[in-house]
């Protein structure tokens, strides 16, 4: 019994320290432009260049990173969304991982119906998703 107990604090101390270590990199870091850099390419490839963001969540825990944003042109200029069965409007969604030092994308949805970053719920550190996962 004692040890059950003392496991089960043992587990969530752990998973309250994971969750701590999601921080928001602060507008104009070096993490922050960097993270929005590498899914820009994906982003422009869909609605044409060029692409800035207003970023709406960024979660970055170890070497995986969330996004969520709002792609506009420089200077705040509105981006039309295409008009498709696939795609709800522009808002974007993101998830990264940091290998070799650079942050590379698994997975960039632009204006989803749905909840693509789901499939990495059991990869991800916990919390990097907010309550979805």
């Amino acid at each position: 019994m004692v040890r059950s107990l003392l496991f089960a604090a043992v587990v969530l101390i752990a998973g309250a320290a994971e969750a701590q270590s999601i921080h928001t990199p602060a507008p104009g870091t070096p993490e922050r432009r960097a993270i929005l850099d590498a899914i820009r390419p994906e982003v422009e490839a869909d609605l044409g260049p060029p692409v800035e963001f207003v970023v709406e969540e960024m979660r970055v825990s170890g070497t995986w990173a969330f996004v969520h944003a709002e792609p506009q042109r420089p200077g705040g200029g509105r981006i039309d969304a295409p008009h498709d069965d696939f795609q709800d409007g522009n808002t974007t969604y993101a998830v990264l991982r940091r290998r070799d030092g650079r942050w590379r994308p698994l997975m960039v949805a632009v204006g989803p119906s749905d909840v693509p970053w789901v499939v990495f719920c059991d990869e991800a550190p916990r919390g990097l998703f907010g309550p979805v996962c």
